[in-house]
């Protein structure tokens, strides 16, 4: 049985998908990076709950976190 696509590729697809209309300001390489390393995490972090599930045959959902910095997370500026 051979496979055209892997499942990292499906994965990303997926994850594209979802992700497209929240993110269609960014850039086309920005994005693909994106859904590249979203994937990476999936793929480490998941596997062990995707085969607890038994959800070997559906792309689980993709968690994206952002952090929000503001003015008091930035460092003071230098005096110089």
């Amino acid at each position: 049985m051979e496979n055209s696509e892997s499942a990292l590729d499906l994965l990303e697809q997926d994850i594209a998908r979802r992700l497209a209309a929240v993110c269609s300001h960014m850039s086309p390489e920005s994005f693909r990076d994106l859904v590249h390393e979203i994937a990476l995490v999936k793929v480490k972090y998941g596997l062990q709950s995707l085969a607890s599930e038994q959800a070997y045959s559906e792309v689980g959902d993709a968690v994206v976190i952002a952090r929000v910095e503001t003015n008091a997370d930035l460092p003071p500026e230098s005096a110089a």
